[in-house]
Parts: C-alpha cells; sequence; structure tokens
C-alpha cells in the first residue's frame, strides 16, 4: 500500500465526517478508526500521528450527524491516549475548536481554503 511507497515519518488522521454525513453512528466511526490505527502502528511502529476531531458544521442537509459527531469527538481522546500508552507516537488534535463555523464554505461543511492551510 501508500505506507511501503511512501514511508511517511508523520501523518494527519481527520476522519469520520462522512460516516457521520452517511448515518454512521459513533461506535461504527470508533471501531473504524481502530482498524486504521491498527494498520497504521503495525506497518509503521515509528510514525508519529496526529489524531484530529471532526471539525463543526453547519449545514442543515444532516441534522442527524450531529450526536455522533459529538460523540466521536469526545471519544477520541481516550482512543488515543489507549494508543499512547502501547507506547505508540499519537497526539490528539483539537479541530472542532480549531476551527469555528464562521471560517466554513457556503456548504456549510468544509472549511475555507485559509482554514485548510491553518489546520495543516
Amino acid at each position: 500500500g501508500w505506507s511501503n511507497l511512501y514511508h511517511p515519518y508523520i501523518i494527519t488522521v481527520h476522519l469520520g465526517t462522512n460516516d457521520v454525513f452517511q448515518n454512521a453512528n459513533a461506535s461504527t466511526c470508533i471501531s473504524r478508526w481502530n482498524q486504521l490505527m491498527d494498520a497504521i502502528f503495525k506497518q509503521m511502529p515509528k510514525v508519529t500521528v496526529y489524531a484530529c476531531s471532526i471539525i463543526p458544521f453547519t449545514s442543515t442537509r444532516f441534522p442527524y450527524a450531529h450526536q455522533p459527531l459529538t460523540e466521536f469527538n469526545a471519544a477520541l481522546p481516550s482512543l488515543v491516549q489507549s494508543f499512547s500508552s502501547q507506547g505508540f507516537n499519537i497526539h490528539f488534535v483539537d479541530m472542532f475548536d480549531a476551527v469555528p463555523t464562521t471560517d466554513l464554505s457556503p456548504d456549510g461543511i468544509h472549511p475555507v481554503h485559509a482554514r485548510y492551510n491553518l489546520m495543516a
């Protein structure tokens, strides 16, 4: 896969938005997140991972997504800690509070270009 081709030192993981918009519950998001972290650290045990919470959204197209987003974001620091306590270099990044809804594009989902730069 990509890890064999590129050999990253740092990986930023910002996932879950599409999951909650596709009506996945927080447990499903957590399970998928854990599977991804297991795969990453199995292939690259020395990599540094920055695990980001899901950013807020204002779109009214996905009213059902607020609860799983909130639950996933609440669980993420503990999930990160569980991998950290196993000796992996992983850090939690609170993107939810870092991206104000005033910095979202007109779709109410994606950040404006300047905010993407700050997120990086």
